[in-house]
């Protein structure tokens, strides 16, 4: 099986999908995970591991438009920790 391509919404570059951040917002309880697992079923985004692609999400509010829910300010700082990681 192949790994799925996706497009990055910092950068609009395509990866593969295992290669990125995946933000989920739960359709049950609008919370948001990082990189969940494939059992939870919701709306999604992906960032691919660039600070600069992290900061351009952020900052053009891309991530709460497509997930359409107020993204908290502590998610760009817990994608920046994972990113030194």
């Amino acid at each position: 099986m192949t790994n799925k391509i996706r497009k990055c919404i910092g950068c609009s570059k395509l990866f593969e999908r295992g290669t990125m951040f995946r933000l989920l917002k739960r359709y049950n309880d609008n919370t948001i995970l990082l990189n969940p697992t494939d059992k939870d079923f919701g709306r999604s985004v992906y960032i691919c591991k660039n600070i600069n692609c992290i900061n351009n999400a952020f900052k053009k509010g891309k991530i709460s438009n497509i997930l359409k829910i107020q993204t908290p300010v502590e998610l760009k700082n817990v994608l920046e920790e994972e990113l030194k990681k």
